[in-house]
């Protein structure tokens, strides 16, 4: 054998090595050259009670019962709800320590929490166990000097004699912990022990005493999988941002269909009669889709947000703004995309205000991006998922002041989150965060609530079912308007909405059961609009979905969603019901509203919209707008 030969499985094996540091300095210098963070990070927060001295704070509420045992002068019914230490210690998401020479492990716990074993004997029993769980320990005296260890990710235990006349108390502390891109790049978190390497930054500023602690966490978006998670949703734990693609497809049609002109001559009539008269409200039609479908629409969509934050501000002290462009116009990257196919699907509607000015216009169409496409997005994005923050931050003092350095903290986060959108446009599907949508919906209850004046948000697209659901919302200020989505089979000629489970509804796809978001909703917490699109007559259109339950009657409705040969679809029809329904919060007494508690007040405009529909068991047209019923009861 010669000299080559018998060195070439050592060679072989010095290639794989070489080979493989060479994939990682390409994929090192790759995520830190690529401007835009990836996808598949989520954005955990989780509300922490750090009263870990508490009788009550090392079982799960959810085995225990109702907390009981309080230590303190708080009063749990005046904070939040918030995770106990048992429930906090079910999850696995971790950091990184170092143990220090001739340093045990009851020494760690009390450098990193707090407290020990005389004063908190309970919460350190569960620590300790919980930290053997993590590091696969069998004992305390199996931890080594100079070693490298994972503990559970928890804030220090909160004073036990905080000085509760301090107003500032009850909002939480934040807890921050790296930021995205030091996440993503793996810089401040391990991929081999799935826990962060670098500690939180806290803010604390004025409120010493506060018992509860608000953590930020970027995580894979499988950490549930691997970390574990307790209770995601509850309002303790919520995923607060997440990619996600949104499908919003514009139906091509072959048939000669819609030879009724939208509006019908009697319509436009019943419409432009009710329009002339003044307005007693002045409803915002929010259209969320992929952009700004013109340099018009742009400016006002613009100035509607930058005087809307300026309300917000006055009311709730929330530092929030928005300055008006120098530029008068944004980018097109494409000359037909969705929210210029909407345009045109309103474009009937608008033709019926009295004033040509946007101003004296009875419905404000504004329009918000999912996307970062167009130029002037990102500005406003990040400032609504701003407020977002911050008023899920300040939710039991709206109203105080927010805190020294609360409100950069959530700058930074919301520039994480609209950072790593995808600059798309005119896509069938489309790639945005929740975040974006859940911002929106906030910023609309904040502005109804400061400004008295009602809105309809219209979501022209879909999302499929999904692992994180949206934060659950109670949408009692204004109107949430969803297209019902397009069936991805050929038309059901033969299918009535009011036939979902019959044998020629076969063919439909049924956005209900297949758990569409938002359309979703209008069956299982029916406080959502789902739109499917059908002819006068009833008869589903250009692949409409159908919206259908045998147990409950879904606040749908069915509506002409035919703008022309190209343009077609749910997407077209849900615009025109949410602008409908606008034009009728227009002219409804304002104590209809203001005179009833959030509850009541959602309920009262939800069979306000149950009442326009044509009815009738029997009938194709079941869930058709009836516009006569709409501007005259």
């Amino acid at each position: 054998m010669s000299n080559l030969n018998r060195h070439e499985p050592s060679i072989y094996l010095f290639g794989i090595v070489l080979t493989s540091i060479i994939a990682c300095l390409i994929a090192t210098s790759s995520v830190a050259a690529n401007d835009q963070p990836p996808d598949d990070f989520v954005l955990v927060r989780r509300v922490i009670d750090a009263r870990y001295f508490k009788n009550d704070s090392f079982t799960p509420r959810h085995e225990a019962g109702e907390p009981h045992g309080i230590n303190t002068k708080w009063i749990d019914k005046e904070l939040r709800p918030s995770q106990n230490l048992g429930e906090a210690l079910e999850s696995n998401i971790a950091r990184e320590v170092t143990v220090s020479k001739n340093e045990v492990l009851s020494k760690v716990v009390l450098r990193e929490y707090g407290f020990g074993q005389k004063n908190s004997p309970r919460a350190y029993s569960a620590v300790e166990g919980k930290i053997l769980e993590l590091n696969s320990l069998n004992a305390p005296e199996a931890l080594q000097a100079g070693a490298t260890i994972k503990i559970p990710a928890l804030p220090r235990m909160a004073l036990q004699k905080p000085n509760v006349v301090n107003g500032s108390n009850p909002i939480p502390k934040s807890s921050v912990y790296p930021n995205l891109r030091k996440v993503s790049s793996y810089e401040a978190f391990s991929l081999d022990t799935q826990a962060f390497t670098e500690k939180p930054v806290v803010s604390k500023v004025g409120r010493d005493g506060s018992p509860l602690v608000m953590q930020y966490l970027w995580l894979p978006s499988d950490y549930k999988e691997t970390l574990g998670s307790f209770g995601i949703n509850l309002p303790y734990e919520e995923v607060q941002s997440q990619a996600i693609s949104v499908e919003m497809e514009s139906i091509n049609t072959t048939e000669n269909a819609a030879v009724t002109p939208f509006p019908s001559p009697r319509e436009g009539q019943i419409i432009k009669a009710q329009l002339a008269e003044p307005p007693k409200l002045q409803p915002v039609l929010i259209i969320l889709d992929d952009g700004w479908p013109n340099d018009e629409a742009f400016v006002r969509s613009n100035d509607f947000v930058a005087d809307a934050l300026e309300i917000i501000k006055r009311k709730f002290n929330y530092p929030v703004y928005l300055q008006r462009p120098p530029i008068q116009s944004t980018e097109y990257p494409k000359s037909i995309f969705h929210a210029r196919s909407i345009d045109m699907a309103l474009s009937s509607l608008i033709a019926l205000e009295p004033s040509r000015d946007w101003k004296g216009q009875r419905v404000k169409v504004v329009y918000i991006p999912l996307s970062t496409a167009q130029k002037g997005s990102k500005k406003i994005l990040e400032e609504l998922v701003t407020l977002r923050l911050i008023d899920d931050f300040m939710l039991d003092a709206r109203g105080d002041p927010v805190p020294p350095g609360e409100v950069e903290i959530r700058r930074e986060i919301a520039k994480d989150i609209v950072d790593r959108l995808k600059q798309e446009i005119g896509v069938a599907n489309l790639n945005t965060d929740k975040a974006i949508i859940e911002s929106v919906l906030a910023f609309a209850d904040l502005y109804s609530i400061a400004s008295g004046n009602p809105y309809v948000v219209n979501f022209s697209w879909t999302t499929p079912k999904r692992k994180y659901k949206f934060t659950n919302f109670d949408f009692n200020e204004g109107i949430l308007v969803s297209a019902a989505g397009n069936s991805s089979s050929s038309d059901c000629k033969k299918c009535l909405p009011n036939l979902a489970y019959s044998p020629e509804c076969i063919c439909a796809d049924n956005a209900a059961a297949q758990e569409r978001w938002f359309a979703v909703r209008s069956v299982s917490n029916q406080d959502v609009v789902a739109v499917m699109n059908t002819t006068h007559d009833g008869n589903l259109q250009c692949r409409s979905s159908i919206v259908g339950s045998k147990e409950v009657d879904p606040l749908a409705i069915s509506f002409d969603g035919y703008v022309s040969r190209d343009i077609c679809g749910t997407s077209f029809a849900a615009p025109r019901v949410a602008w409908l329904l606008a034009a009728k919060l227009a002219y409804i007494s304002p104590s209809m509203l203001s005179d009833l508690d959030a509850p009541d007040r959602g309920h009262k405009l939800r069979e306000m919209i149950r009442a326009t529909r044509q009815g009738g068991n029997d009938s194709g047209g079941k869930y058709n707008l009836d516009i006569n019923k709409l501007f005259t009861d």
